[in-house]
């Protein structure tokens, strides 16, 4: 019985690996469109971006320099005991060496991937900015933020961080049971 068991939580395991990686995956292709970069916050500690963090920061940097125009929003949340947001860390992390320009809006009250999304469309909304955006996040993580910009009306792209590590492979476990617990709940 167990073994069975284990069996099929390896089939559901890859099922739903395969799923995230080839259903609602837009690659960006590289050309520009004046799209909104949006940049996934992630858990970190004290007053520093964790290393999956700066991952992320340092490929977003590359774009906004690479874009001068482009806008970018930085979404993340307080961090648990510290008078901090994830967003106010990255925002930090990015304009610290004077060398990034862009307009960078904050989204700084999310608490989990669907009001990242939900807040960062309030600001395309209210700042009337493209409704083309390009999510920078981890490659695990891409399916369920573009299934919310889809589900709210945004046409989003991705950029896949891939980090090679133990944590990744806890958060691709925990991003499955996210995309199974999705499938049961309704986001207004």
């Amino acid at each position: 019985m167990i073994d069975f068991f284990i069996f099929l939580m390896f089939i559901i395991f890859i099922t739903v690996s395969f799923i995230m990686l080839l259903c609602y995956r837009k690659h960006h292709t590289g050309h520009y469109d004046n799209e909104v970069i949006i940049v996934l916050g992630y858990t970190s500690k004290k007053y520093k971006p964790s290393f999956i963090l700066q991952k992320r920061l340092e490929y977003a940097k590359k774009m906004l320099q690479k874009n001068p125009t482009s806008v970018c929003i930085l979404s993340g949340g307080k961090i648990n005991k510290y008078n901090i947001s994830e967003c106010d860390l990255m925002y930090e992390y990015l304009v610290f060496d004077n060398k990034i320009h862009n307009l960078i809006y904050k989204e700084n009250v999310s608490t989990n991937t669907f009001e990242n999304i939900k807040f960062s469309k309030e600001i395309i909304d209210k700042k009337s900015l493209n409704k083309k955006v390009i999510i920078i996040t981890d490659i695990y993580h891409q399916f369920r933020s573009q299934y919310y910009f889809k589900k709210l009306g945004i046409y989003s792209s991705g950029v896949d961080i891939i980090n090679v590590s133990f944590i990744t492979i806890l958060n691709w476990i925990r991003e499955i049971f996210a995309i199974i617990h999705l499938f049961f709940i309704k986001h207004k």
